[in-house]
C-alpha cells in the first residue's frame, strides 16, 4: 500500500503530485483549449475539430464533449467499482471531475526512498489537504490544530491527561522539530539539450500553502532564478513526470498545479499548449533533435493511454492500442514513442512491457522491464530488466550491465531516471544499490568496463555536454541537485542546489547505519540497516517500510534524526516482499503477506535488540506488519499510520493501482478471505491488547479507508488494551498540514516517553 509523505513517516519525498494510477474512468477526449492557445502561443490555428483516435472512437468536436464509444484501458480487473467494463462510453465531465487522483506529498527535506506517490481520493483532495478547517479542534488538552482524539490512552480512574507530565530519564534533544521539517524539497533536475542550464522543480512551504517552481541556474553555479509565473505541479523526488526541455534549449514544457501543459520561456513569457479538462497529463517529452521549432510532445494521460500532441497544429492523437491497462514513461525512439506497459492483476515488479504504437516491443512473463530510454540520436535503446534475478541496465543488442545489484526501484510512478546515456552514445550511467547504501557508476559500452564514480544514493540522471547532473543524497547528506564534470578521469562535483533550510553541517545525529543480516528459520539472508543513535537511552524503534514491495535506503532523513537525537536506535529491516535484493526475495511474499513479513522483522529485531525496549513503527503497508510483530514478540508499544488492519477488506475499497495487488500477494479472493481471518490485525485485537497502540488517520485517505482504523481501535479497546486514534481532517493516505505533523511529532514522542518508563 503506498506509503505517504508529509509527515514524519519515512517515504518517498516530493510535494503533491497528481498521477492516475488512482483513475477509475477513462474521461475525456483531451481537446487544446483553442482560443487561449491562439492568444498566448503564436501557434497556427487549430482545425475546428481536435481528432484524438482511440479504439472505436471518433471525432469529436473541440467545444461539445459528447460521448464516443472506445474500448478503455482501465478495465482493472481487481476492483470493478473503481474501474469500467472493457466497453465503455467516455464519461460526461461530472464523473471525471469526481475520478480518484494519485498524489504525491513530501515534508520539505524528506526524503527519497521510493518514486512511489501518494494517493488522493479525489482530484480536488489534493488541494483541500493544504487548507485547516477553523471548526474541528482536539479534543484533549491541545487546540489550534484539525486533529481529533477519537479514542484517547486509557487513565487511571480519577487521572489526569498525562499529555504534559515530565519523566524521568527523558532525553530532551537538542535537535528541533522545526529544524526537521524546514526546507524545501528539490525535484527532477534535467539540463537543457545544449547542457548550460539545469532545470529542476522547488517546492516550497509558505504562510499559504506549498508553492512549487520551476528553477532554472547555470550549470556552471550561480544564482537560482524562479522561471514560473504560476505554480507548476510539484515533482516527486526521485520520480518526476512534470518538465521536460524544447530542443532549442530557449524553454521547456511543464504540467501546472491546474493538471494544464505549458511552454515556459527562458525570458519569463508562458504559453498554454494543452488543457486538461478534467484528466490527469504527466510525463511531457518532447521530441528531441526536431529539425524546427514545432516538435511533437508525447504525453500520459491518466496512465492509461499515450497521446502525442503536435505543437505547430495544436492537435493530438492517442497512439497506444489500448492494449493495457496502466501505460507510463514514453521516450522517443525512431522518430516515434515508446513506452511502459502492464495490465491487472500484474503490478509493474511482476510483468511490464515496452510498447510501441505498432504493439509490443519486448515482453516477457517472468519479468520487469521499464525506464526505456533512447540514446541522443535516438538510434539505440536500453532499459532495465530483471531477466538476471537483478534488475539491470540491458541494451537492445543484448548487452547486460549484470552484476548483483539492483540499478533501479520499483514503478510506484512515472519517471524514475536511475540511469542514462552519455551525449556520444558510448557509455551509460546508471545508480547501483548497495544493501540500501547508493553508488553512482558507468559502464563503458566497447570495453564492458564498469567504474565506480561517487558514494550516495542519487537518482534523476541526466547526461548533456560535459555535465552530468542528479540528485544526490546520503545519511549525512542533505538532499542536494549537483553537477559531475565528467571530461576528465576523475568526475568533479559541485553542488548547485540544497533542498534543507536548516544547517546540518555537525549535527551529531546525522550517522551512517551499519548493515545488518540474519538467516531466517527457513535458511533465507534477511537484511536491515541499524542507526544507532550517539545517546542511546536503551530503547530500539523497528521502523517497518511500506509497499510493500519497496525499501528505504540509506537517504537524507530528519524523522530519523529527530529520534536519534532523542535517543532511540532505528532498525530498518528488509523482509521478504522488499525490493533492492533481486527478484527472487522480492517474490519471497508472494502469497505470504501478513505472515513471512511480521516473522522476518521479527527475526531482524531478535538480533540486534539485545535487550533493548522495542517500538514498532510503520505506515500503511508497513503497519500491518509493524502490528503482526505484536503478535510474534513482545514490544513496548505500536505506533502507525494508516495501517492496513483487513487484508480482504482492501479489495473492494482501495484506489484503481492497487485494486489486484491482494492476488500476487495473498490469492485470489476467496483464499483472500480465509487468509485475511489469519493475518490481519482486525481478526487479533486480543493480542495487540496487551500492547499499547497509537494509530493516526486522515480522513480522505482513498488508499486504506479510515474505517479500518477505527474498528482496530475499537476492537483492542474492547478487548481491554490501550489504544489511541488520532484522526486529521482533510488527509489523505499521509499527512501534509504542518500543524498536523508537528502534532504528529509530539504525540508520538510522548507515547514513546511515556511508555519507556
Amino acid at each position: 500500500m503506498g506509503v505517504a509523505v508529509m509527515s514524519m513517516w519515512p517515504t518517498a519525498a516530493g510535494p503533491t503530485a497528481i498521477f492516475s494510477m488512482y483513475m477509475h474512468g477513462p474521461g475525456l477526449n483531451i481537446v487544446p483549449r483553442s482560443d487561449t492557445a491562439i492568444t498566448d502561443s503564436a501557434l497556427p490555428r487549430p482545425s475546428d475539430v481536435s481528432v484524438v483516435p482511440s479504439i472505436g472512437s471518433t471525432a469529436t468536436s473541440v467545444r461539445v464533449l459528447e460521448p464516443s464509444p472506445t474500448i478503455s484501458p482501465l478495465n482493472s480487473m481487481g476492483a470493478s467499482s473503481f474501474s469500467p467494463s472493457p466497453m465503455t462510453t467516455r464519461p460526461s465531465i461530472g464523473t471525471v471531475a469526481s475520478t480518484v487522483r494519485m498524489a504525491s506529498t513530501a515534508a520539505p527535506s524528506t526524503p527519497f526512498l521510493s518514486p512511489r506517490p501518494t494517493q488522493r481520493a479525489a482530484a480536488r483532495a489534493a488541494d483541500s489537504v493544504t487548507r485547516t478547517s477553523s471548526m474541528a479542534r482536539l479534543r484533549e488538552g491541545c487546540s489550534g490544530m484539525d486533529s481529533t482524539v477519537v479514542l484517547g490512552p486509557r487513565r487511571a480512574e480519577g487521572g489526569s491527561c498525562d499529555r504534559h507530565r515530565s519523566y524521568a530519564g527523558h532525553m530532551a534533544g537538542r535537535l528541533s522539530l522545526e529544524a526537521c521539517l524546514a526546507g524545501r524539497d528539490l525535484t527532477e533536475p534535467r539540463l537543457s539539450p545544449n547542457g548550460r542550464t539545469v532545470a529542476f522543480v522547488a517546492n516550497t512551504p509558505g504562510p499559504d500553502g506549498s508553492r512549487a517552481d520551476v528553477i532554472v541556474m547555470s550549470v556552471d553555479g550561480g544564482p537560482e532564478r524562479i522561471l514560473t509565473t504560476d505554480p507548476v505541479r510539484p515533482g516527486r523526488a526521485m520520480g518526476g513526470g512534470v518538465l521536460d526541455w524544447w530542443p532549442d534549449s530557449r524553454s521547456l514544457v511543464a504540467i501546472d498545479k491546474s493538471g494544464d501543459l505549458v511552454r515556459v520561456f527562458l525570458d519569463g513569457r508562458t504559453t498554454r499548449l494543452l488543457a486538461a479538462e478534467g484528466r490527469t497529463l504527466s510525463s511531457p517529452t518532447v521530441e528531441p533533435n526536431s529539425s524546427d521549432d514545432s516538435p511533437r510532445i508525447a504525453l500520459v494521460v491518466d496512465q492509461a493511454e499515450i497521446v502525442v500532441l503536435d505543437s505547430a497544429t495544436a492537435r493530438t492523437e492517442r497512439v497506444d492500442r489500448g492494449d493495457h491497462d496502466f501505460v507510463i514513461d514514453p521516450v522517443w525512439w525512431r522518430g516515434r514513442p515508446l513506452w511502459m506497459a502492464w495490465s491487472a492483476p500484474d503490478m509493474p515488479w511482476d510483468r511490464s512491457a515496452l510498447v510501441t504504437p505498432s504493439g509490443v516491443m519486448a515482453d516477457a512473463a517472468d519479468r520487469q522491464m521499464q525506464q526505456p530510454r533512447a540514446a541522443g540520436d535516438g538510434s539505440t535503446l536500453g532499459w532495465l530488466d530483471d531477466a538476471s534475478g537483478w534488475l539491470n541496465v540491458v541494451l537492445a543488442d543484448g548487452r547486460r550491465v549484470s552484476e548483483p545489484h539492483e540499478h533501479g526501484g520499483p514503478s510506484w510512478g512515472e519517471r524514475q531516471r536511475s540511469w542514462c546515456w552519455s551525449p556520444d552514445g558510448r557509455s551509460i550511467a546508471f545508480v547501483r544499490n548497495e544493501g540500501g547504501f547508493g553508488r553512482l557508476c558507468t559502464y563503458d559500452i566497447d570495453s564492458g568496463v564498469v567504474v565506480e564514480r561517487a558514494k550516495a544514493v542519487h537518482g534523476q540522471l541526466s547526461w548533456q555536454g560535459r555535465h552530468l547532473v542528479a540528485l544526490r543524497t546520503g545519511g549525512k547528506t542533505p538532499t542536494q541537485v549537483v553537477a559531475y564534470d565528467t571530461s576528465g578521469d576523475e568526475w568533479s562535483r559541485r553542488t548547485l542546489a540544497i533542498g534543507p533550510s536548516h544547517s546540518w553541517e555537525g549535527e551529531p545525529s546525522l550517522v551512517e547505519p551499519r548493515l545488518v543480516e540474519t538467516t531466517a528459520s527457513d535458511g533465507t539472508r534477511l537484511h536491515a540497516r541499524l542507526f544507532e543513535s550517539p545517546q542511546p537511552n536503551g530503547s530500539l524503534i523497528c521502523w517497518v517500510h511500506g509497499g510493500p514491495t519497496d525499501q528505504w535506503q540509506v537517504t537524507f532523513m530528519p524523522r530519523f534524526n529527530y529520534w536519534l537525537d532523542r535517543g532511540w536506535s532505528i532498525l530498518v529491516p528488509d523482509h521478504r516482499g522488499s525490493t533492492g535484493h533481486g527478484r527472487r526475495f522480492t517474490n519471497g511474499l508472494r502469497g505470504r503477506w501478513g505472515d513471512v513479513d511480521a516473522r522476518d522483522v521479527a527475526e531482524l529485531v531478535d538480533h540486534v535488540a539485545d535487550g533493548r525496549r522495542v517500538f514498532a513503527f510503520g505506515s500503511s503497508a508497513g503497519g500491518l506488519t509493524a502490528l503482526g510483530l505484536a503478535r510474534i514478540r513482545p514490544i513496548a508499544g505500536e505506533v502507525v499510520a494508516y495501517p492496513v488492519t483487513d487484508i480482504a477488506g482492501l479489495d473492494d475499497a482501495t484506489h484503481r493501482f492497487e485494486a489486484h495487488y491482494n492476488r500476487s500477494l495473498v490469492g485470489d479472493r476467496t483464499r483472500t478471505e480465509m487468509l485475511s481471518r489469519e493475518r490481519s490485525p482486525i481478526h487479533h485485537a486480543s493480542s495487540l491488547a496487551r500492547v499499547p497502540v497509537l494509530v493516526f488517520h486522515g480522513d480522505a485517505d482513498p488508499v486504506v479507508p479510515i474505517e479500518q482504523s477505527r474498528r482496530l481501535v475499537n476492537a483492542v479497546r474492547a478487548a481491554g488494551g490501550d489504544a489511541e486514534l488520532v484522526e486529521y481532517a482533510g488527509e489523505g493516505h499521509g499527512f501534509r498540514d504542518p500543524e498536523h505533523r508537528r502534532d504528529e511529532y509530539r504525540r508520538t514522542e510522548e507515547f514513546l516517553v511515556r511508555h519507556s518508563s
